[in-house]
């Protein structure tokens, strides 16, 4: 089994395989405001089990929560526009489809870039921290508007 989650499938002919030009000719990124300083990205038509990324704003600075397949200049403008990337967190495997375009759109070397083996969540779960190649500590916290 390759994943637990039950959205995840193989069809009746089997793993069907794209590349990044096909997909820009057929999909198209959706962001939606969820609230202030917080954006779902998602991909339409629904693409793969229909991953959704979240761009978090903080005062420390923006945070993507998770990496969908589809990285149009849509959504790389909206984020450039939006004040670019402090760092990427990758929650599952699902989200490694494109992680190292991400990373290089948006410099992030992968050393950097946060999963969730990287993540330290204290007990009241409103802020993280991580830690950099230096042992030096940064936290930030979600609720920071």
């Amino acid at each position: 089994m390759v994943c637990e989650d039950e959205r995840q499938f193989v069809g009746f002919n089997g793993q069907e395989w794209t590349t990044r030009e096909e997909m820009l000719t057929k999909y198209k990124n959706i962001i939606k405001c969820e609230e202030p300083g917080l954006y779902s990205i998602t991909t339409e038509p629904r693409f793969g089990i229909g991953q959704r990324a979240f761009l978090i704003q903080t005062s420390h600075g923006n945070i993507l929560w998770d990496c969908i397949a589809l990285l149009d200049q849509t959504t790389i403008d909206f984020i450039n526009n939006n004040g670019g990337l402090t760092a990427i967190a990758i929650s599952h495997p699902h989200f490694f489809t494109t992680m190292v375009d991400w990373s290089h759109t948006f410099d992030h070397p992968l050393s950097t870039t946060l999963t969730m083996n990287t993540l330290s969540f204290p007990s009241d779960t409103e802020s993280f921290t991580e830690e950099d190649d230096d042992d030096n500590q940064s936290n930030i916290n979600f609720k920071d508007q």
